[in-house]
């Protein structure tokens, strides 16, 4: 491990509260575009799942002219060293209802 459990918890913890911060200035109808350069769940699909339950004002809304080769069954942008031959990402598309 590169990362210890409790690093990845510490990290998972302020990922959260940034988007927390983040969601009450997003005006109705604007994006919260989520990004890590991780490829562990805690920081991604974990952790914008945690962030719709808190705040079901957002949506996922994926986004249309990616590669689906790219994207999550949730729709969302993951890339995999061994798969893209490029570094591993995720990112979320969250839209706040308007």
């Amino acid at each position: 491990l590169r990362v210890s459990n409790d690093a990845l918890l510490g990290l998972a913890a302020a990922q959260a509260a940034l988007l927390d911060a983040a969601a009450d200035r997003i005006a109705s109808g604007g994006v919260l575009c989520y990004a890590t350069c991780s490829l562990e769940p805690e920081e991604n699909e974990m952790q914008v799942a945690a962030f719709l339950h808190r705040h079901p004002e957002f949506r996922r809304e994926p986004p249309t002219d990616f590669p689906a080769e790219l994207l999550t069954h949730a729709g969302d942008l993951m890339t995999l060293p061994q798969r893209d031959r490029i570094d591993g990402a995720y990112a979320a598309r969250l839209v706040r209802a308007g």
